[in-house]
């Protein structure tokens, strides 16, 4: 008799009893916390035939600065080995990945820990299931091509002002600076990717979609540009202020 064998990326609710065919790829005890004798459970990292080798990875604050630095000095071109330590998983717009836990997380870049060498060692020797590109968040492709972009009126920033309807335009303007006294970021209703305020530690409340749920931080950039008309200041969001 053939076994209907599911992948572990298939195993969710509501069913609760699968049939998979998986290779352990670490196993540990984990200890009570107030007797190191006790061992309260057995836990394991599990892997199938179809490997999850991409993962969605942010960086914040200082970790980003660290990566950025390292790619600026170094290139892109070159295979980059990081380690990231105690990083957290998170969620955003329903695409599972891991980002830094700012206090507790520590970023090693290519650096000479012996599981980064022996990494390094494969990739050298052409071993072609590891060899992971890193991409620059600014060569991402722009979905809006030049044309569909030109074909908006211009307008100067004092046009825009005065401009007594909501508007998809063109303006050509000059950054001057960035408006520190902003957060870069902000937190962002799951659903509506609004502004959201905080209700509890995890939850927040959406006035749009009058809804209490939790949020995910997004980019949110003031930038202060100007024309020959005057100046002002535009807030770029996510993708935008990404590139």
């Amino acid at each position: 008799m053939t076994l209907c064998l599911s992948v572990i990326s298939d195993t969710v609710p509501p069913k609760l009893i699968w049939q998979i065919k998986v290779r352990i790829r670490s196993l540990w005890k984990v200890h009570s916390w107030n007797d190191h004798n006790t061992i309260t459970s057995l836990e394991m990292i599990l892997i199938d035939e179809k490997v999850g080798n991409n993962v969605d990875c942010t960086l914040w604050a200082e970790h980003a600065e660290q990566m950025h630095t390292y790619l600026t000095d170094n290139g892109y071109d070159k295979s980059v080995i990081v380690i990231l330590q105690l990083c957290k998983p998170k969620i955003f717009q329903s695409i599972h990945g891991i980002s830094n836990a700012f206090n507790g997380t520590r970023i090693f870049i290519n650096s000479n820990l012996n599981e980064s060498l022996e990494y390094k060692e494969k990739l050298e020797n052409g071993n072609k299931s590891l060899n992971q590109m890193i991409s620059y968040v600014s060569s991402q492709s722009n979905n809006v091509s030049m044309d569909d972009f030109l074909k908006h009126p211009k307008m100067t920033i004092f046009e825009v002002l005065q401009c007594p309807k909501v508007s998809t335009v063109v303006v050509l303007a000059k950054t001057i600076d960035f408006d520190h006294t902003k957060k870069w970021y902000y937190q962002a209703c799951t659903k509506c990717s609004r502004s959201v305020r905080t209700k509890s530690r995890d939850l927040y409340f959406c006035e749009s979609c009058v809804d209490v749920l939790p949020a995910n931080p997004r980019i949110r950039i003031h930038v202060q540009v100007a024309d020959v008309s005057g100046s002002s200041t535009f807030i770029l969001f996510d993708r935008v202020a990404t590139n």
